[in-house]
């Protein structure tokens, strides 16, 4: 299977910038000072969670199916370290629900791995697809080179 990429998920160096584009929490509290960011990566300390429940780097479901023929999405990650994601589906009328737990195996090189994204097409029909957002849970310490939604 062929997967290609729709969306970025965006890593601003500017910590002034990142709470647009990412929420950190460390030991369940927001962190104010930025986050990690060199030449492009995201370093996370163990335990720390980065969620991408914001503006820029939630993802749209409802546009893609409503706009386009595409029925299945992937989360493509690439990292080294070892960490969990947590997706979430926000729907209108709805609220939040989680959609799935995702625990990876420790990667001591760099290495992208594939989720797919559980459809909701009991709300695609109603048109309450709504925003999937991550949340990334770091078991050590744990770089990430990058993010991105697929579709096939």
């Amino acid at each position: 299977m062929t997967i290609n990429k729709i969306q970025d998920i965006l890593f601003p160096d500017d910590r002034f910038m990142q709470n647009l584009y990412f929420i950190m929490l460390c030991k369940n509290e927001v962190m104010f000072d930025g986050i990690k960011v060199e030449d492009g990566v995201i370093i996370l300390d163990n335990k720390n969670k980065l969620s991408t429940n914001s503006y820029f780097n939630s993802f749209y479901e409802s546009y893609w199916t409503q706009y386009t023929s595409l029925k299945r999405f992937f989360l493509k990650i690439k990292f080294r370290g070892r960490m969990s994601v947590k997706m979430y589906r926000d729907e209108p009328g709805a609220g939040v629900r989680l959609i799935k737990f995702w625990k990876g195996e420790p990667h001591a090189l760099a290495e992208e791995v594939v989720i797919d994204i559980p459809s909701n097409y009991v709300s695609l029909v109603k048109g309450r697809s709504g925003r999937i957002f991550f949340d990334f849970v770091a078991h050590s310490r744990t770089e990430i080179y990058d993010i991105s939604i697929c579709s096939d």
